[in-house]
């Protein structure tokens, strides 16, 4: 499998990385184990480019986390630190993944939603003035 690339498909916001953090904390807001698991075992391919460690907090913890992911029928994500303006008890991420997802898109989906938990947004949100439109 192609490792993720930072390239031109998306753009870091310098602004709203987690750069202070040494570990990104994700707790599931679901109780399915073993999805959850199979999400980080795909997120954690952004370790080797984040600077940070990616670490799932257990569902009945105590302890807070940074990104909260509901598993959803859509996909959506607050983009970087953005994700604290958000209350506590509810997700930062909404992620459409299930056991039965194709194994493509299921790693397509994760990585996409994590690469907007750290701070990349696409990059046709910032197109050039100058562009001609047809």
């Amino acid at each position: 499998d192609p490792k993720p690339r930072l390239d031109n498909a998306a753009k870091l916001n310098h602004n709203r990385t987690w750069h202070r953090l040494p570990q990104l904390l994700v707790k599931f807001m679901s109780q399915d184990r073993e999805l959850a698991s199979r999400v980080m075992d795909v997120a954690k391919e952004w370790e080797n480019h984040a600077g940070l460690q990616i670490v799932m907090v257990p569902f009945d913890s105590k302890r807070d986390a940074q990104i909260r992911v509901q598993f959803s029928a859509k996909n959506m994500c607050a983009i970087g630190t953005d994700a604290e303006d958000i209350p506590d008890y509810k997700p930062t991420m909404h992620l459409n993944v299930a056991r039965d997802t194709h194994p493509v898109l299921f790693r397509r989906r994760v990585l996409h939603q994590f690469g907007h938990a750290l701070g990349l947004y696409h990059e046709f949100l910032k197109l050039p003035s100058e562009v001609e439109w047809d």
